[in-house]
């Protein structure tokens, strides 16, 4: 058996059983089974899922079912006896596909990187099967639909989706990252907490466009508007993972539980309802995510659920004006809400653009400084408000000073940079004039030598 890639060591095939093996009670004992035997061809693909998931302590063998036993992780359709390993199976001989290039993994799913018609495309299998034949019948009803509104510029458009033993496949178009790549990058390059305003509101702008569309054109809710399913095709906003997409009659009052914790609004997530705001409320909390760097409703999960019921989002770093767009945007009621994307994004973009809203960068050092005890309106300040109280003015001063000295010491250094530029220019100058003159005695020399030999020349004739 050769050696596998991904695998440590050679998988052996399976050693022979020895005859008469019986147990106690005179049944035969099976051999250990071994799948790496059986399944040299799509060994990639079975060595990725091997390791990813045997390290998580979620796969066993079984030897009474004489194969491979999933926990919850891989779902197998008991209809079809379908299972991870039939589903890459079936995959690779109808398409051709290795899987071989992972490129993202959610809660439901895995995204793969193949070749599709000669273009790299991204496709997505469900960990779960569908098994429910309604259900089955309303998502084809659902991805057709979806196709037919592709076209729109901010939509990542759907190629292909098929159904293998139960397990729902979905081709899309192949982006170059997602916002929550790009936060995370320039997170790690330049330590900013978030995006900067202007290309923040860039991307918003075109999301508000893709929400829009679906929204009040289409009739369909996305459901699960956050930075991981904003992708960036070109340095342009596209919206994808249209997997959970729902059509307005069919799920305004229903809700199948589906989304994100942190993105969704407390009617989604706590009473299993939807909202017509439900796409307005998660394109909120993806501006706050990629506003501040932070998560909108923190990490903890209690502290989530209570904090999206009573709408206290993480409001620290934000302008005033902001924090007012942002707290009626995720508010625990529907009806207080933007009526559409656009509406919002307009709003925090005339909230950013304030002139008594905007902020002076100041050090860390003297961002926050506690207020002089004798100042009695600050001693009755309790609960939210002292939280959200205003910084003193001393540190602002501080800070304009700080910024002032800053300055001047920039203006010296491109001075004196300027005066260098133009010394080394007259000393590059003078260098030449005076390599010119040297060249000018030169040529003037060569002239009287000439003409001395020219004058000597009919003597020596002579002679």
């Amino acid at each position: 058996m050769p050696h596998l890639p991904g695998r440590t060591g050679v998988m052996r095939s399976p050693a022979p059983r020895a005859r008469g093996r019986r147990s106690s009670d005179g049944n035969r004992i099976p051999r250990r089974w071994d799948p790496g035997a059986l399944l040299s061809p799509y060994a990639s693909a079975y060595n990725h899922f091997h390791n990813r998931m045997a390290s998580r302590s979620r796969i066993s063998y079984s030897a009474n079912q004489g194969g491979l036993a999933m926990s919850t992780e891989w779902v197998t359709d008991p209809a079809t006896g379908g299972g991870p390993l039939a589903v890459f199976t079936a995959l690779r001989e109808k398409h051709g596909w290795n899987f071989e290039t992972m490129i993202g993994e959610g809660g439901s799913a895995y995204v793969y990187r193949e070749c599709v018609n000669k273009f790299f495309r991204a496709v997505k299998i469900s960990k779960s099967p569908l098994t429910n034949p309604e259900l089955r019948q309303q998502a084809d009803r659902e991805f057709e639909a979806l196709r037919k509104s592709q076209g729109h510029p901010r939509l990542l458009t759907l190629i292909d989706y098929e159904f293998v033993h139960g397990h729902l496949v979905t081709v899309w178009e192949l982006a170059d990252g997602t916002l929550e790549s790009e936060l995370c990058e320039q997170q790690r390059i330049s330590g900013d907490s978030g995006v900067p305003i202007e290309q923040l509101l860039q991307w918003m702008r075109e999301a508000a466009e893709a929400v829009d569309f679906l929204n009040h054109d289409k009739q369909i809710y996305h459901r699960d508007i956050k930075p991981h399913n904003l992708f960036l095709v070109q340095g342009h906003v596209k919206l994808g993972d249209l997997g959970l997409a729902k059509s307005a009659e069919a799920t305004t009052s229903s809700h199948t539980g589906s989304g994100t914790l942190g993105y969704s609004p407390p009617e989604a997530m706590l009473k299993g309802r939807q909202h017509q705001s439900i796409d307005v409320y998660g394109l909120a909390a993806t501006y706050l995510r990629l506003r501040t760097g932070r998560l909108p409703f923190g990490k903890n999960t209690a502290d989530i659920i209570s904090r999206i019921k009573n709408g206290r989002f993480e409001a620290e770093g934000l302008r005033p004006a902001e924090r007012d767009c942002l707290a009626r945007a995720l508010s625990p009621d529907p009806d207080e809400r933007f009526e559409s994307a656009r509406e919002l994004v307009g709003a925090l973009t005339e909230a950013v653009s304030r002139r008594d809203s905007v902020r002076v960068p100041l050090p860390v050092a003297v961002r926050v400084r506690p207020e002089p005890e004798e100042h009695d309106t600050q001693q009755q300040l309790s609960g939210d408000t002292a939280a959200l109280s205003a910084v003193s003015t001393e540190p602002v001063h501080e800070a304009s000073a700080a910024f002032q000295g800053r300055s001047v010491r920039d203006a010296v250094l491109y001075l004196a940079a300027f005066v260098a530029l133009i010394g080394l220019l007259c000393g590059l100058a003078l260098r030449s004039r005076q390599s010119a003159e040297h060249h000018a005695q030169v040529d003037q020399a060569d002239v009287e030598t000439s003409t001395t030999h020219l004058e000597k020349l009919p003597e020596r004739l002579s002679r």
